[in-house]
């Protein structure tokens, strides 16, 4: 799969819209150490539009506690784990009727944020990588469950970036959006998965755009 992206990457890289899936997350990433976080309404409408916190069904109270979180998190980074922050978030009711949920997602990304060495867990990269997208029992099995998924992933990018898997995938997103040195190369793979797994789902192997070798 990685080879395809290579090969495909001129492809890949003609649907990144700078405006939309760049732009947004290099200001964030800079304006977060200059900003408090919890009360910048600027931040949070960026935060939540670029990664898909509207429309997730989330209540005012949860967002309130999510940003707080990460204001904390940035002061002391490296001493709140995924696992803790899943657990934090865990504890505030996303709506009105008091309903808790893992919302483990949210969590890699409030992580990815203070630490961009940290991949992304989401739909895109489990459905590239094939992980289970649903765990039976309790909230705690799921949450070893998911946390043993994200392990996962923080090998994976280390060995693709020690062995050079997407090294012409990731020049070649540097060379041409000229990304800063803080735009992880974490980050790029991870925007190279979102953008190579839509185009699968299109019909890209059923059409011959690509192919199995």
């Amino acid at each position: 799969m990685y080879e395809l992206i290579n090969c495909q990457v001129t492809r890949l890289l003609e649907t990144v819209d700078r405006r939309s899936d760049l732009d947004p997350y290099i200001w964030m990433l800079r304006e977060l150490r200059n900003l408090d976080v919890s009360r910048h309404q600027e931040f949070q409408q960026k935060y939540c539009s670029y990664w898909a916190l509207n429309g997730a069904g989330l209540g005012q109270r949860f967002r309130g506690a999510y940003f707080s979180l990460l204001e904390q998190s940035k002061c002391s980074p490296g001493r709140l784990s995924i696992e803790d922050i899943t657990r934090t978030l865990y504890e505030i009711p996303i709506n009105a009727k008091e309903a808790k949920a893992l919302q483990f997602s949210f969590a890699s990304k409030l992580a990815h944020m203070i630490d961009p060495s940290l991949p992304v867990y989401d739909r895109m990269v489990e459905t590239f990588y094939f992980l289970p997208r649903s765990y039976s029992g309790t909230p705690e099995r799921k949450l070893t469950n998911l946390l043993r998924s994200h392990r996962f992933l923080v090998a994976e990018f280390d060995r693709i970036l020690k062995e050079g898997l997407l090294s012409p995938a990731v020049s070649e997103a540097r060379r041409r959006f000229q990304l800063p040195a803080d735009y992880s190369d974490q980050k790029i793979i991870d925007t190279l998965i979102w953008k190579f797994v839509p185009f699968l789902e299109k019909g890209g192997i059923r059409d011959g755009s690509i192919q199995y070798s």
